[in-house]
């Protein structure tokens, strides 16, 4: 028996020593995964996430701003076309009532477009005075030209009213083309802050992983702490029952001490109520049990003990 328990004790003090490195690595485990989620580097990585998101909602508000102000010169530039046209034809149709003014009776579609002119005149823009007299006196001047000039002059003014609705129509154009940019540039930019909205979600998901695992570990870790306490205590139980066996003389310390031995060295790997289980069990024996002789006699009535003899009597005087 003895020589079975130093090799067992030889046994057991390799397992502890792995026991104790499976420990040492898992604390070194716990303490890096601890460190990458609940401490610094789990607050960097937020951070990060935090000023990405916030440098990207910074460019894309500043390209909306340049492109808001591009919008608005479009805008701005189109009216301004619009406008000077606007005035440009209110200038033109008093042109036709002055020129038709003196001349209605000579036919009546002179008349009738003398009464339109007037008619649009309600609707458009009205002519300051200053340039209602310079009309009336470009009038007078070409009224007195030959027909060749006449027509000549206007075509010319024919050609730069065709480039004035042309300009007109390359604003009009540009605006709606920045419309059409605008909301694209919108999608664009839900769909930039969607993505960010992703990664940012993965990484609280991947923050959360990490410290369930960190959970996990540091439970496992104390799992094994806990079991190599027992097995120590194990150790020790056991030399100090076998030491107290061989002294004593008594099987059932030997057989105990061995158990124990044999116990804590696959307690590490066995269910920890079998552990318990078995080491109740042992003490129940080592109470029942006389150590001296194994037998149970815990229950047995102590015989009482015998009555002293009766004194002998004492001789009386005569």
């Amino acid at each position: 028996m003895f020589m079975t328990g130093c090799q067992m004790l030889s046994g057991l003090g390799s397992k502890i020593g792995a026991l104790g490195d499976r420990l040492d690595k898992k604390g070194d485990t716990t303490g890096t995964v601890a460190g990458a989620t609940a401490t610094a580097g789990a607050i960097d990585r937020m951070s990060e996430i935090a000023k990405r998101e916030a440098e990207a909602r910074k460019a894309l508000e500043a390209k909306y701003e340049k492109f808001r102000v591009e919008l608005a010169a479009a805008y701005t530039n189109r009216e301004k076309v619009d406008n000077e046209n606007f005035d440009k034809i209110s200038e033109i149709n008093y042109g036709i009532t002055v020129a038709t003014e003196e001349i209605t009776g000579l036919d009546k579609r002179v008349l009738i477009a003398n009464l339109k002119s007037k008619e649009a005149a309600e609707m458009l823009m009205p002519v300051p005075e200053d340039k209602k007299k310079q009309i009336e006196a470009e009038i007078e001047a070409d009224r007195k030209k030959e027909e060749p000039d006449i027509r000549k002059k206007y075509d010319e003014l024919i050609k730069q009213a065709d480039a004035a609705a042309k300009r007109y129509e390359e604003a009009d154009a540009l605006v709606k083309k920045k419309e059409e940019e605008k909301a694209k540039l919108r999608l664009d930019q839900a769909e930039t802050l969607k993505k960010l909205q992703a990664e940012q979600e993965a990484e609280r998901q991947r923050m959360l992983k990490e410290a369930k695992d960190a959970v996990e570990i540091a439970k496992e870790k104390q799992r094994l702490e806990m079991v190599g306490m027992i097995v120590k205590a194990l150790l020790g139980v056991g030399i100090v029952l076998m030491v107290l066996g061989f002294l004593l003389k008594s099987p059932v310390f030997i057989i105990s001490g061995l158990v124990m031995l044999g116990l804590s060295y696959v307690a590490a790997t066995i269910p920890f109520w079998v552990v318990a289980a078995v080491m109740g069990l042992f003490i129940v024996v080592m109470i029942v049990v006389n150590p001296k002789n194994g037998k149970v006699d815990l229950f047995k009535r102590t015989p009482p003990p015998p009555a002293p003899p009766a004194p002998p009597p004492t001789p009386t005087a005569q």
